[in-house]
């Protein structure tokens, strides 16, 4: 059996979220409302999806948009060049919708994965040492 190489093990899993939850991240923080690209790339990082750059949210954005689950508009900028905004449409809000059931199921999984080798003060206090 092969060593681990430091704490991610050989895999290299380091707790980052894995890229297939971008789209759903996406349309979870498009609930708030309209968004630029840089202001998402901020949030999908701060949720978890550090390796996602901003041609990573650009892209999804555009098939979001091919899809009709996002619409975009130019927005005028109080410094700088116009920015485009995007927001969710009434069938990208059932998709957001969608998303959050099928995350907070993955939540409860990963919850219940975890149960089996954390003691229940753990389990209370998160592994990161975040309440759960």
């Amino acid at each position: 059996m092969p060593a681990e190489s430091g704490p991610v093990g050989d895999a290299g899993f380091d707790g980052s979220l894995p890229r297939s939850f971008l789209r759903p991240a996406l349309h979870i923080a498009l609930l708030d409302g309209a968004w630029h690209g840089y202001e998402l790339l901020e949030y999908v990082h701060r949720v978890g999806l550090s390796s996602v750059d901003l041609s990573g949210i650009y892209r999804t954005l555009r098939a979001m948009e091919h899809d009709r689950v996002v619409a975009s508009e130019w927005e005028a900028s109080g410094s700088g060049p116009p920015r485009r905004v995007y927001e969710l449409t009434d069938a990208g809000l059932q998709s957001a919708e969608s998303y959050l059931r099928a995350v907070a199921t993955a939540r409860g999984h990963l919850d219940d994965l975890l149960a089996v080798y954390l003691t229940p003060s753990e389990q209370a206090v998160g592994v990161n040492g975040v309440s759960s």
